[in-house]
């Protein structure tokens, strides 16, 4: 696999403690350094108070809340965005389709190749 999150700091912002885990060892298996992690908006708009991850895998639904506004304030900070989610493409606003999009459930294949387009755009 590609080793483009070598010495990178990634957010993970998701709601299921057990995918966070999960999606926190494939990050780990690809070479990132620094896993920050959020569960909810809050703590998530409280990490990007203090640090700066280089990318954020954001769940799409937090608790029933979507994460729109984590993703403006990743927008703004120029943090690429890889949305993830259980739902469908078109429960994504306009807004955000230009974004990538796992759709749970995925693996580290999956992962490595959105990280891949997202830090290598073709």
């Amino acid at each position: 696999m590609d080793a483009l999150l070598h010495g990178k700091q990634v957010l993970i912002v998701e709601d299921e403690v057990l995918i966070s885990m999960l999606l926190g060892d494939m990050l780990t298996d690809l070479g990132c350094q620094t896993i920050l992690e959020a569960h909810d908006l809050e703590t998530a708009v409280a990490v990007l108070d203090t640090r700066l991850p280089e990318l954020c895998i954001l769940d799409l639904r937090l608790n029933d809340v979507l994460s729109y506004p984590v993703a403006e304030m990743l927008t703004a900070r120029g943090v690429p965005i890889i949305f993830s989610t259980g739902y469908g493409k078109d429960h994504i606003g306009g807004r955000w389709n230009h974004c990538l999009t796992l759709f749970k459930p995925y693996d580290v294949f999956q992962l490595n190749d959105a990280i891949k387009s997202t830090f290598q755009p073709m």
